[in-house]
């Protein structure tokens, strides 16, 4: 049976967990949720245990539920299965961020890309401002593009 341990304190390590719920009786395996794993790895302050007999498992969580684990308050409780919808949701936000591909572009790419925004007419070279024309100037001399 599978049992849920909530409000676990940070520093708390599987062999703790797993020390504290062989009193109620053999323990198959412990698993505690860490976050980052590349970087630094820390825990989220929640796991899993997994019992093989539900007899110890119930009386596991009866004898642990409320008892104080290492400065912090255990929430113990047997798991809950995930409903269809739950998991058609996370099946839609993996997909999604799969679908969206992340577009790096190059700094020379990026000075192109804002080239495109400004009118060609206004970057003609002449004598007027270093070959840039105002429109006003565009406007009296008839130049199309304006």
């Amino acid at each position: 049976m599978n049992i849920f341990v909530g409000n676990l304190s940070f520093t708390s390590t599987e062999a703790d967990v797993k020390k504290l719920f062989e009193g109620s009786g053999n323990v198959a395996s412990v698993v505690i949720v860490m976050r980052d794993k590349e970087k630094a790895p820390k825990s989220r302050g929640f796991g899993f245990v997994e019992m093989p007999r539900e007899e110890e498992a119930l009386a596991a969580i009866s004898a642990l539920n409320g008892k104080e684990f290492m400065g912090r308050v255990l929430d113990v409780s047997p798991t809950r299965p995930k409903t269809e919808a739950q998991r058609k949701s996370e099946l839609q936000k993996k997909r999604q961020l799969k679908a969206r591909p992340r577009v790096v572009q190059h700094p020379r790419e990026q000075a192109e890309q804002k080239k495109v925004w400004v009118n060609p007419a206004f970057n003609k070279r002449g004598k007027y401002k270093s070959g840039r024309r105002s429109r006003s100037y565009m406007k009296r001399h008839g130049s199309t593009g304006v």
